[in-house]
């Protein structure tokens, strides 16, 4: 709470504090776990008389409060950028240090280190007191028959703490929930007991669906009924070539809040809304995940984002994925990925190639001389390398670019209007240089000949809780742009606008249709040429819940509470049954996969 005060603030005290007293059984839990090895410890010491064994219980104690306290900090930090507790799928990203932490600010830094200080003095005082104090055991006498029954006594005291309860349920996070809002359950909800568990369920989630709710048979139905081909549809023909080049662009981190069209700020890209008069724009488009491998997967295998975990990171499940770039290739395509960081980060390397892309330039394929200290090369830098790439690739072809530039810590070599040093502030800057990378490169592309051929297709890996502080459940978290341009757009969609509601699983499935291709893979997806509102539906999951959004209203059903946190229209409870059968539905496809 005391790390994440903006969060905080926000939430009335009352609320707030009640996290102590819900949160009280899952300390008690941890404590107890903890408190196992010591107690076997002790009173083996006393049975043996042996002094070594007090010595490395105190050792023992010491690794202990040093872990839980750099757990816990660790958790605090990534909660402000990631809004989740540090879990199973948050410590997938370990082997990469250097980016899992390259987010942080000079101004996190600083507090992490006032942290590191404070929770150091207050744990080393009460340690000092209470456990380095503690006489030799081995030298108290006492009858072994005390000694048993002491030892009993204890046991069966840790053994109902562990448990956390006496009934038929064994303690577990559920029991930290109370609110309606997040934040208060996750800072209620015990750092290591979450974390560990969260270990131990993600091998468990791989064999059980977590999300089972309704009758499989129903939620089946439901979901069919959602996915299914309309009877009515309004289409519309982006290209009239047969095989156009097409180019996508992923960018980094591109919220809908940041760009004019969309309802969001009017100058942050500007160049972005001077290019809308050469662009298709759907207005209401969602990012499925809030991670950019959650995001690859979703784009380019029209696949909805795991809520825990990223299928990507998994090659047994994506080994089998349909993949965009493998259609294409069928269809004689040249596929490229041009990307200015490390292709091995997240396991994205592995996906691109399973997927399809027989060509992937990444960071080393980049002059050393102008490589930053962070993520990879800045836009500029990618946006030429793309360039070249593209002039010196056979038609037809399918290049693919993602973006660096509006990553944490937005560390980019420009000075726009955007000036304070706040992390809203210096998102925007980040995000007004990526724009003008962008903006200069369409520019060059229109000059270029293969573009009259080429369809250009431009949207974001995921949201962002920037500038405006969004929570990490709320639609506007997700909401994101997807703009669709280049020479062979046809000319009578040229500023224009779809609002119907879709997301990212329709955009491969859209493609295949438009280029008159199969895409009876992609079940998850549904057109963007049918531009008809009623039609419109978006999913997005953040940690362990789903955001279900259709022209009536959208629902964000928690799965760990079982609750709807946030709803707006009027058909709440019909909302939230198929948004549970949608996220248990999509589960059990996982699994079989």
């Amino acid at each position: 709470m005391l790390f994440n005060t903006k969060i905080a603030n926000k939430i009335p005290y009352d609320e707030l504090g009640k996290a102590f007293y819900y949160g009280l059984r899952l300390d008690i839990s941890t404590a107890c776990y903890f408190t196992v090895i010591p107690l076997f410890g002790l009173t083996l010491a006393h049975f043996t008389a042996n002094n070594t064994i007090s010595k490395l219980i105190k050792l023992y104690s010491i690794i202990v409060v040093i872990l839980v306290c750099i757990v816990s900090l660790i958790d605090a930090q990534l909660y402000e950028y990631w809004g989740q507790k540090l879990n199973a799928y948050a410590s997938s990203f370990a082997k990469f240090p250097k980016e899992m932490f390259s987010f942080s600010s000079g101004i996190s830094y600083a507090k992490l280190i006032f942290f590191v200080f404070l929770i150091f003095f207050i744990v080393s005082t009460i340690f000092d007191n209470l456990v380095l104090q503690i006489k030799n055991v081995a030298t108290i006498e006492v009858s072994k028959i005390k000694l048993f029954v002491f030892f009993i006594i204890s046991a069966a005291i840790l053994f109902l703490g562990i448990r956390g309860s006496i009934g038929m349920s064994p303690i577990n996070q559920s029991f930290a929930y109370y609110s309606t809002t997040p934040f208060c359950n996750h800072a209620s909800t015990n750092t290591i007991w979450n974390f560990i568990a969260t270990l131990v369920d993600n091998s468990e989630d791989e064999k059980r669906n977590p999300y089972s709710t309704i009758p499989q048979d129903e939620a089946d139905k439901i979901v069919n009924k959602l996915l299914q081909q309309p009877a009515i549809t309004k289409k519309i023909s982006w290209t009239d070539k047969k095989q156009p080049d097409i180019v996508l662009i992923i960018l980094e981190g591109w919220t809908a809040d940041v760009v004019k069209k969309t309802g969001g700020e009017y100058n942050v890209t500007p160049n972005m809304n001077n290019w809308a008069k050469n662009s298709l724009l759907y207005t209401n488009f969602y990012a499925n995940g809030n991670r950019t491998d959650k995001g690859l997967a979703s784009i380019l295998s029209a696949e909805p984002s795991l809520a825990k975990s990223s299928i990507i990171n998994k090659l047994q499940k994506y080994n089998n994925l349909p993949a965009l770039p493998k259609n294409l290739a069928k269809a004689g395509y040249h596929n490229k990925f041009v990307y200015g960081g490390e292709s091995e980060f997240a396991n994205m390397k592995a996906y691109w190639i399973n997927s399809g892309f027989t060509n992937i330039i990444d960071i080393h394929q980049f002059d050393k001389a102008i490589l930053p200290e962070s993520w990879g090369v800045h836009d500029n830098v990618l946006f030429d390398k793309l360039l070249n790439e593209i002039n010196n690739t056979p038609s037809p072809k399918f290049i693919s670019a993602l973006t660096l530039s509006s990553h944490e810590p937005y560390d980019v070599p420009h000075s726009s209007i955007f000036k304070e040093k706040t992390q809203a502030d210096m998102y925007r800057n980040a995000v007004h240089f990526a724009d003008e990378a962008l903006g200069n490169f369409l520019s060059s592309a229109a000059k270029s000949n293969w573009y009259d051929n080429t369809l250009i297709i431009i949207l974001s890996d995921h949201g962002h809780y920037q500038p405006l502080n969004r929570n990490p459940y709320q639609p506007e978290r997700f909401h994101i742009p997807c703009w669709i341009t280049g020479g062979a757009l046809n000319k009578n969609l040229q500023n224009k606008i779809v609002s119907k509601i879709s997301d990212q699983t329709d955009l491969t499935p859209t493609i295949l249709e438009q280029l008159g291709l199969s895409n009876k893979d992609y079940k998850w997806g549904k057109s963007m040429l049918d531009t008809l509102s009623k039609n419109g539906l978006a999913t997005y999951t953040f940690n362990d819940g789903i955001g279900f959004i259709t022209k009536e209203g959208f629902v964000v059903y928690d799965a760990e509470s079982k609750k709807i946190i946030l709803n707006e229209g009027k058909n709440k409870e019909t909302l939230s049954i198929q948004a549970q059968a949608f996220l248990q539905t999509h589960y059990n496809d996982y699994l079989q996969r």
